[in-house]
């Protein structure tokens, strides 16, 4: 989950508003007023975007969320989040893990051909 309100108190520490914002990222005013309401989650491209423009790493707009849902999470960096999208990609493996999401430290995945 994004930080929405992070989104909003960067976005003003730049003195920038919504529509402006939006036009950066290539997405509507009503887009990132969504976004920062919680009501509407970016893209991964949008996501990028937004971190590159405001000088972030992802773990900067998904604190909330880790500290909230897992103690084990220190930090997201850009490279576990292209790995994640790697793996969307993998419909096969994305579905294994996705099914076996409660035992992934019990399922063997390198040359498994199912």
């Amino acid at each position: 989950m994004i930080d929405g309100n992070r989104i909003k108190v960067e976005r003003i520490k730049r003195g920038m508003s919504q529509a402006e914002l939006g036009k950066v990222i290539n997405v509507s005013k009503v887009a990132i007023c969504g976004y920062e309401k919680g009501t509407k989650t970016p893209t991964m491209e949008n996501f990028e975007e937004i971190l590159k423009t405001f000088d972030l790493e992802p773990n900067e707009l998904l604190i909330d969320y880790i500290e909230k849902e897992s103690k084990d999470f220190n930090e997201i960096t850009n490279e576990d989040l292209v790995l994640l999208n790697n793996i969307k990609l993998n419909k096969k493996l994305y579905t294994k893990l996705c099914k076996n999401i409660d035992n992934l430290d019990k399922i063997d995945i390198v040359g498994d051909k199912d």
